[in-house]
């Protein structure tokens, strides 16, 4: 009987030491997760989402479902009071969560100038939960060609001379941001970074600031590595092609110390993606008017002005 109280004494204590070994090798293995991590998680599980088709669309579906769209109008209040879609609302970067909060269900349509704000704040939207909201595409000049001239004034050949048709280079990959907060949620973090980036509003740099200093910034092609080449890029800008900036994949080539700028074919889908960038802790700005400020003659369908983009003539109110 001795024996076998000591035989089972002797098994318990060699459990207990196995069983407390593991316990220190899994917290070992198991460091406390940064904001971050937390974050990333969540938006690469919603990302696709957030970017499906969609995001973006035409003068005209705002137009032909204007009782069912709840139209928010990104401009400022003098030019919204000079003239304005029918029922839309104004609001600024910082009140436009709750202006939004007014929708009643109806379906989101942001609108601006160029579309390049509207698409920013559709990002902030839908990553806030209003699931279907869009930016209206072209802005208040494919609405009316009252309006066109922002879009006019933004297209330029200038650097048609300056872009190179050269291979894309090797993507580097920096650290990731360190985020500060105590949110324990990748929700709640994302919820307090999209009210930092609103608070901070939307960043965008011009070809004309690019240029004056090409190693000042870390420049991204938003394009196929097919269209990268084909239609030129600015000298020293990486490609990533559209679709790929998930923490798993290649959000590493955004620099967490330095300025990023994103660019693509006219600033839209540039400023939709930069908001999603900021939020990550990237500083990053989205190139005004994107290829069409450099390369407009080039562009053939991605040039403003083709497609019949300009040809509504859509009525204002001033009410």
């Amino acid at each position: 009987m001795k024996l076998l109280k000591g035989l089972l004494v002797a098994s318990l204590v060699t459990s207990l030491s196995l069983f407390t070994g593991c316990s220190d090798d899994d917290d070992n293995n198991d460091p406390a997760q940064t904001q971050f991590d937390l974050l990333s998680a969540y938006t690469d599980a919603h990302l696709a989402d957030w970017t499906a088709s969609g995001w973006i669309k035409d003068a005209s579906d705002v137009y032909n479902n204007l009782a069912a769209r709840y139209v928010i109008d990104m401009r400022s209040a003098a030019d919204y009071g000079t003239g304005h879609i029918e029922g839309a609302v104004n609001a600024t970067p910082s009140t436009l969560l709750s202006v939004a909060g007014n929708a009643g269900g109806k379906t989101i349509a942001v609108v601006c100038y160029t579309g390049q704000t509207a698409s920013w704040a559709t990002m902030a939207l839908r990553m806030s939960g209003y699931a279907d909201a869009y930016a209206m595409k072209y802005g208040m000049s494919a609405w009316n060609q009252t309006y066109a001239g922002s879009w006019d004034g933004g297209c330029s050949d200038t650097y048609v001379a300056d872009f190179v048709t050269t291979a894309p280079p090797a993507l580097p990959t920096y650290d990731a941001p360190a985020l500060s907060g105590s949110q324990t949620s990748g929700a709640d973090i994302l919820a307090d970074r999209v009210q930092a980036v609103l608070q901070g509003g939307f960043l965008t740099k011009t070809a004309a600031n690019v240029f004056a200093d090409l190693s000042g910034y870390n420049v991204i092609n938003y394009w196929s590595e097919a269209d990268y080449t084909t239609f030129g890029h600015i000298p020293g800008a990486l490609q990533v092609s559209p679709g790929t900036l998930f923490a798993d994949q290649n959000l590493s080539v955004l620099d967490p110390a330095g300025q990023n700028v994103l660019y693509c074919w006219t600033g839209q889908t540039s400023g939709f993606m930069s908001f999603y960038l900021n939020v990550m802790g990237y500083e990053t700005y989205s190139l005004k008017f994107g290829a069409n400020s450099m390369i407009h003659g080039n562009l053939g369908g991605h040039a403003w002005g083709t497609g019949g983009i300009a040809d509504y003539n859509y009525p204002v109110v001033t009410n």
